[in-house]
């Protein structure tokens, strides 16, 4: 008898082919470029510096795709934050744009990766508790903010008397952000199951 798929699985547990993947990248990238939008004018979350949120949904996007499409939601999620940057940084070369972009998803890709091998959660999370998800979002929120405003203040584009602002706020935009999103997509899922397990015997 085959075995049955582990209920508590969301991770993509099984090698995407290119088409696949791709449309994982695309999904991603589009989903991302749509929460940011959302953020921006329907919860009209104040930005304190140019993408630093007290309330940051996307991040949410961006944590929870790493979570479960990996190298293929990081290059959904590269090209969609390049996209964006271009009209955002008015006036910065696109080089240096895209290599805020790959610093701005390979931070958080990395902190996935590491905490994933260290908590020794399967490719598909089953097992994965709501605690394990808050340290991999804390580490990820903090590490993040830390290491992209280094850059940021590196290159020019940022003030070194915002440093610290800029790094609390975004590290809290994102921690919430992501915590938030999660609940959201979790409570769905729950309901989706219940709704399943009354409409089929």
């Amino acid at each position: 008898m085959p075995a049955q798929p582990d209920p508590s699985a969301l991770g993509i547990s099984v090698r995407l082919t290119l088409a696949q993947g791709l449309f994982v990248a695309l999904y991603t990238g589009l989903l991302y470029v749509l929460t940011v939008w959302f953020n921006r004018h329907v919860i009209q979350a104040q930005d304190l510096f140019v993408g630093v949120s007290i309330f940051y949904l996307p991040a949410g996007v961006k944590l929870m795709s790493l979570l479960v499409g990996r190298h293929w939601s990081a290059l959904g999620l590269l090209v969609g934050n390049f996209c964006l940057s271009l009209l955002e940084w008015d006036g910065v070369a696109w080089p240096l744009l895209l290599l805020m972009a790959m610093f701005w998803v390979g931070i958080a890709w990395a902190v996935v990766e590491t905490l994933l091998r260290l908590l020794r959660l399967p490719p598909d999370l089953s097992g994965m508790r709501f605690t394990h998800f808050l340290l991999i979002d804390a580490s990820a929120a903090v590490l993040h903010a830390v290491g992209y405003n280094a850059l940021l203040l590196q290159i020019g584009l940022r003030q070194e008397a915002d440093y610290i602002s800029a790094v609390t706020g975004m590290a809290l935009g994102d921690f919430l952000g992501s915590g938030a999103f999660a609940l959201m997509l979790l409570g769905t899922l729950s309901l989706v199951r219940r709704l399943k397990g009354r409409l089929l015997p």
